[in-house]
């Protein structure tokens, strides 16, 4: 009789059930990964970091490739172990399924090589937010998250078990997971949550005032503040953006804000802030992010992209009138100097930000170098040293702004031909200077494009305070003649008043209305009568503090002005 016993192994644990739960679940994950790594690589907005930041241009876009190729390999050894996994461990080569581990060394290698983590902080710290970043950095976790699912069902799993449950569920579970992934990506790609933007109706912008009038209202101003005209009134910009204020309430209109400015990061640099009075265009500029043109009547947005933003970009500066508050039109230059400029003069569309027209070529026998370019509101100047074997002269051509056509040219002699004149623009008047000469040109300031062939070459520098291009009327000021008016440049039409020097006040502090002559200096205002120079007295007191220029708006004038705290204020005069 046999009495041996017979004893039975243990049974292993059946992991298929849990390895194809796990499969699915990662496959579904890879599939959402490459998907959107195809969208942010080829469908998402573009990128706004600079090109020449390489490190922070490259990372969207590297980011949304390399979730691409990897999830496709890893979707790739999933095909391979399902399809030929039993052949392949029959001929000797082992578990195809242990690449899956060579692949997430690679995912783990390249964050590390293009340092996700600190480079994302960064992009989102200095500029805007866009959607091609977030879709791309989400595309990566999920890949990422998926090939490290794969490592279980691949090489610790002999079999799966794939019913409905098995598969259905997760795969569904991880669509799931994909979509919350997507959605929270587009959140955080999307600007207009940074974005403070409010409209308002279409009115008629009010004239601007006769005269000074008295004071309507004071408001209080960020230091970091730009007052310029536009629109029915007058716009403040700082660095968070812009407002639109009504000239004859003060009262706030339409603005474009970005709460979160910051001075590292995308914010309005007030030393590109344009205004356009004659096609009522805004233009801003804003750091890491580039030229947003609006309407300056009701803020709604012109254009973002256009042919003046594509060649800011190349270098050239924007070109500048007489005043900063408001800019005859929109122009680029290769450079400035001294209020005038030179090389490569464009004219643009405030509105459209197309090219208009370039300045002429500078003919044989002038000095290209030399040639100068001066922006005023009645025309562009072009002003050409030119020489010939037998004489040297100055040339002085006044250009259309709309069609940069010829409208008038004078010849004047020029002894000293290897030196440039100073070229320069005093209160919408063109003013061109000879400081090196030898005889016998001096200064030349022409009010208007009209009176070019006709306005004297005078001795004396004056300053320009005042000048109305319409009517050709020129107000100066010098130490022996006091203030001065002229009309059509004609002496015979002159008012002179010695008693009446203005020492200290600049260009930029004075002004011309209909009816008065208005000055601000030592913390007061003073005006003249127009039609016979005589001051109105007594000068108006803006408080204690200093004040250096007056803007004339729409419906009011005003004054800024930096009390002796040194907080500004933005004080509005009417009748």
């Amino acid at each position: 009789m046999n009495n041996s016993r017979t004893t039975s192994l243990p049974r292993l644990p059946d992991c298929s059930r849990s390895a194809t739960i796990t499969a699915a679940l990662s496959v579904a994950v890879l599939i959402g990964g490459v998907a959107l790594g195809l969208y942010s690589r080829f469908l998402a907005a573009a990128n706004p970091v600079t090109p020449q930041d390489d490190a922070r241009a490259e990372l969207p876009d590297a980011l949304g490739m390399s979730a691409i190729v990897v999830g496709v390999a890893a979707l790739l050894v999933v095909a391979v172990v399902l399809l030929a996994a039993r052949r392949l461990r029959a001929a000797g080569f082992g578990n195809p399924g242990v690449t899956i581990y060579l692949l997430l060394a690679v995912a783990i290698g390249r964050t590390v090589q293009l340092h996700v983590p600190s480079v994302t902080q960064q992009i989102f710290e200095h500029y805007t937010a866009f959607p091609r970043l977030p879709t791309a950095l989400a595309a990566w976790v999920l890949v990422g998250l998926g090939i490290l699912l794969l490592c279980y069902p691949l090489t610790a799993a002999p079999r799966f078990t794939p019913t409905t449950r098995t598969i259905a569920v997760p795969a569904t579970i991880g669509l799931l997971l994909c979509a919350l992934a997507t959605g929270g990506a587009l959140w955080v790609g999307d600007d207009d949550r940074s974005i403070d933007h409010r409209t308002a109706a279409s009115v008629v912008a009010p004239p601007i005032p006769n005269r000074l009038g008295q004071e309507r209202f004071r408001i209080d101003l960020p230091k970091a503040s730009r007052v310029i005209v536009g629109g029915p009134g007058f716009l403040v910009g700082t660095p968070t953006g812009i407002t639109a204020y009504d000239g004859a309430t003060g009262s706030a209109r339409w603005h474009y804000q970005r709460p979160d400015a910051a001075e590292d990061g995308v914010h309005q640099q007030d030393s590109n802030l344009l205004s356009i009075p004659s096609e009522n265009a805004v233009l801003t500029s804003w750091n890491h992010l580039g030229w947003i043109a609006f309407d300056a009547t009701t803020g709604e947005k012109l254009w973002t992209e256009s042919e003046f933003a594509e060649d800011s970009r190349t270098g050239m500066r924007v070109a500048r009138g007489f005043d900063a508050a408001g800019e005859p039109m929109l122009a680029l230059v290769d450079n400035e100097l001294f209020g005038g400029s030179y090389g490569n003069f464009a004219r643009y569309n405030a509105r459209t930000g197309r090219h208009m027209w370039s300045e002429p070529a500078t003919p044989d026998g002038c000095d290209t170098m030399k040639s100068r370019i001066a922006i005023t509101s009645p025309a562009v100047y072009q002003v050409r040293v030119c020489r010939n074997e037998e004489s040297a002269w100055t040339a002085i051509l006044a250009l259309d702004p709309a069609t940069g056509a010829e409208t008038a040219k004078r010849d004047l002699p020029n002894p000293d031909p290897d030196r440039a004149p100073k070229v320069s623009v005093q209160k919408d008047a063109l003013s061109v200077d000879w400081p090196y000469r030898n005889a016998p040109l001096d200064h030349l300031v022409v009010a208007a494009p009209g009176l070019l062939g006709t306005t004297a070459v005078t001795a004396d520098y004056v300053e320009v305070i005042a000048n109305d291009p319409a009517t050709g009327t020129l107000v100066t000021n010098s130490w022996s003649t006091g203030i001065t008016m002229s009309q059509g440049a004609a002496p015979d039409r002159s008012l002179t008043d010695p008693d009446a020097g203005l020492g200290g006040v600049t260009p930029f502090d004075s002004m011309l209305t209909t009816d008065e002559l208005i000055a601000v200096g030592d913390a007061q205002l003073r005006t003249w009568r127009r039609a016979d120079l005589v001051e109105n007295a007594p000068p108006v007191p803006l408080g204690s503090g200093q004040a250096s220029q007056i803007i004339a708006a729409p419906g009011i004038i005003l004054v800024p002005f930096t009390d002796k705290s040194a907080d500004l204020q933005l004080i509005g005069f009417a009748p």
